[in-house]
């Protein structure tokens, strides 16, 4: 299984994403089931859906689990109105995860990220694979 950890500070919040759903597994309760999915014939997988989310803080891929309290999070979803700790209107940060449960095949993904408007860094398995920006605590330490 891969583990998708999308660590994000939201600066100016977020709009819903307009793209056209087709029908495929979501992400529920933070896992996306898929093990059927056909990497040659299969459409390309959305990871839109429920994420397991912590509020307030970046959190690496190595604490996730000590930290996790159970909360659920839609994604892509309007973040700039979230009433958690750690979140200041429009300002805050926040941690968000997806377990992918797919087919083993000796083939490479793919992960096409539409712009969040915010710093983000993304590991895939623990492994650090997209950075934009500095991902903050305080809107201070943004710099």
């Amino acid at each position: 299984m891969l583990s998708v950890l999308f660590i994000s500070v939201m600066l100016l919040g977020s709009r819903p994403l307009a793209y056209a759903q087709d029908g495929g597994p979501n992400v529920l309760a933070g896992k996306l089931l898929s093990e059927d999915w056909s990497f040659h014939d299969g459409p390309p997988l959305e990871l839109s859906g429920d994420w397991e989310v912590i509020w307030g803080e970046p959190v690496p891929p190595e604490t996730f689990d000590a930290r996790y309290q159970g909360e659920l999070f839609s994604l892509p979803g309007r973040w700039n109105k979230v009433d958690r700790p750690g979140m200041d209107g429009p300002f805050g940060s926040a941690t968000f995860r997806s377990t992918l449960a797919l087919p083993t095949y000796n083939r490479d993904l793919s992960y096409h990220l539409i712009a969040p408007h915010s710093a983000y860094t993304v590991y895939i398995d623990g492994v650090l694979a997209l950075r934009n920006g500095p991902v903050s605590e305080t809107a201070d330490a943004a710099g």
